[in-house]
């Protein structure tokens, strides 16, 4: 049986705060490729969007993802960061895999066979991003990683360089949302002109127009406070698994986000020192985002409502608590205003 696996192909998921998984796979593949370490999730996560919107999606109480998968299909986001690190790219949407599955697989092979990682969102686990880098069996089995990379197949020998955290599946591609092939290497800007873009991108992220799918930005943010007043589906204990399912994943995303643009920030002040004013506005605002948002987990008991999950039964707690979620909005929407 023949079995290859890349080299230098990056484990998700080790940094718990990278929770965006495209741009996770794109600091992973940059890796094996051998490309610049600033090139890391800081980076993608920068220059395809994820840090400067927010997403909801309906129908509600639905777990909310970052905006490169959420809006995957239109490919911006997904074309902002193959642009970035100067990569062309081929994407195939599910239709196109389950009508031509088997040329689909041995592409797969061909791309690894040339040291080209592959990424397939929805392989294992939720339809998020994962990097396929190898496989066995002539291509029947797919290896890779995953945020959630599943167990070694039973019947496989492995030897040292493989790790029990690799995802091994056969017969997974039906599962599979969209594919990402790496192509030829092509221009690309400099790590400094790439944020300067990032940066005078955003006032492009308010413009987000909402659909009945999903909302963006500000929209986002008012649909989530929103739904907290809606007494019906919170009546008993045993209704809250799904509104606190959703709660949380907009509370990483908001937490996500304002932990990293921190860091995006103080890379651009020293890389883009034309953009110094625009730079200083945006740390102020997010800052005064950082705050609001401080005060909404005060509030609410911890991240995940550790203190009295059952608070949210109060309908005096959850109006208190939409206003704090609408503060955090109000703030973000002025912090990326001006731009």
């Amino acid at each position: 049986m023949s079995r290859r696996l890349i080299p230098n192909v990056e484990k998700l998921y080790e940094n718990k705060a990278e929770n965006y998984m495209f741009p996770s796979c794109m600091r992973s593949a940059m890796s094996a490729l051998n490309e610049d370490e600033n090139y890391d999730f800081v980076f993608f996560a920068a220059v395809c969007g994820d840090f400067f919107t927010q997403t909801w999606l309906e129908p509600k109480w639905r777990y909310n993802d970052s905006y490169s998968n959420v809006w995957k299909d239109q490919q911006l986001p997904i074309q902002q960061a193959f642009d970035a690190c100067g990569y062309e790219y081929t994407y195939v949407r599910h239709d196109e895999i389950v009508a031509k599955e088997e040329a689909i697989q041995k592409q797969i092979v061909e791309s690894i066979d040339k040291g080209l990682p592959v990424l397939s969102f929805g392989i294992v686990g939720p339809p998020v991003c994962s990097i396929i880098c190898g496989y066995s069996e002539d291509g029947k089995v797919l290896i890779g990683w995953s945020q959630f990379s599943g167990e070694m197949c039973d019947d496989e020998i492995f030897d040292h360089v493989f790790s029990k955290n690799y995802f091994q599946v056969r017969n997974q591609l039906k599962n599979v949302e969209a594919l990402i092939f790496f192509g030829k290497k092509k221009k690309r800007e400099t790590i400094a002109e790439n944020m300067e873009k990032a940066i005078l991108r955003i006032k492009d992220y308010k413009k987000m127009v909402s659909t009945e799918e999903v909302y963006f930005g500000k929209a986002a943010f008012d649909a989530w406070a929103d739904s907290l007043l809606c007494d019906e589906d919170f009546q008993t204990e045993q209704q809250l698994e799904g509104p606190l399912d959703t709660y949380r994943s907009c509370v990483v995303q908001t937490g996500t986000n304002l932990y990293h643009i921190e860091d995006f920030l103080r890379r651009a002040q020293q890389l883009c020192p034309n953009l110094t004013n625009e730079i200083q506005h945006l740390q102020e605002g997010f800052q005064q985002e950082k705050e609001a948002f401080e005060k909404l987990i005060a509030f609410q008991g911890g991240y995940f409502f550790e203190r009295d999950r059952k608070a949210l039964l109060d309908a005096e707690f959850r109006k208190t608590l939409s206003q704090h979620v609408k503060r955090v909005g109000e703030c973000y929407q002025k912090a990326i205003e001006e731009i």
